[in-house]
């Protein structure tokens, strides 16, 4: 069986957010939605980070091997998911992806201000002032232009605020702490991009230096799948064309 390239979103959006990139791809492709979104629907309020695992798990169904590609704190479901799907997983493609320390949380991961803005939202939710879930509309256009480091275009804007896209979404994947020993058993190539200002390069090049087996740094924003589709696409028919050179050869 050819080698299928799993992609894991990020918060707030949904496996749509891939849409650019698996259009192009060669590799088959599974993009998979954590609950809450597509035709998951859920409480992301309540929703688990092992409830959603066990979905996404359930999702990849017999696919053999597998690449497995997160970005932002999709990442976080990594660890998870290689400890589910087991020796399937013959490579892993982080891209702008969180990475914790062993036992670390996903709140390491964040600039401060995301963090203390985290904690806020939390403290209201238990205050009953708040749901503890991101917020369900997008922001001005204007400021969706530059919030991920490169200035992204009004197709790329409509494209990233879709209500298909725009998702609001659970917080509670942030307070778990994981342990990535059996990523580090893999090839893991981390894609750094350099123009980042939602998770700063210094920032990925810390959290790269903790799994990595190769840093790829890219000229580009923090959502390289919209801007650069065609570099990611490349980038993961090479590694799944790899693994089937090793499969098959």
């Amino acid at each position: 069986m050819p080698t299928s390239v799993v992609f894991i979103h990020g918060g707030s959006t949904s496996a749509r957010q891939w849409d650019l990139v698996t259009e192009r791809l060669t590799a088959p492709a599974l993009a998979l939605d954590v609950p809450g979104r597509g035709d998951r629907p859920t409480d992301v309020e309540r929703l688990t980070l092992a409830q959603a695992l066990d979905s996404v798990a359930a999702d990849v169904g017999a696919a053999d091997p597998v690449v497995l590609v997160a970005h932002s704190s999709g990442g976080l479901l990594v660890p998870g998911l290689v400890d589910r799907l087991g020796k399937r997983v013959r490579r892993v493609i982080l891209i702008a992806a969180s990475v914790t320390a062993d036992g670390g949380t996903g709140m390491d991961c964040m600039k401060p201000r995301h963090a203390e803005n985290l904690r806020a939202l939390r403290a209201a939710a238990a205050h009953g002032a708040a749901r503890a879930v991101t917020p369900a509309d997008p922001p001005p256009p204007e400021r969706v232009r530059t919030a991920w480091g490169t200035a992204l275009t009004e197709e790329q804007i409509a494209f990233v605020t879709h209500p298909s896209r725009w998702i609001s979404d659970t917080i509670n994947f942030y307070d778990e702490p994981l342990d990535w020993s059996a990523v580090r058993e893999l090839p893991c190539y981390y894609l750094l991009t350099l123009h980042d200002t939602a998770l700063p390069p210094e920032l990925q090049e810390v959290m790269a230096a903790r799994v990595a087996t190769a840093v790829l740094p890219l000229a580009a924003g923090h959502l390289p799948h919209v801007t650069i589709p065609d570099v990611i696409a490349a980038l993961c028919d090479g590694v799944a064309a790899d693994v089937d050179r090793h499969e098959f050869s």
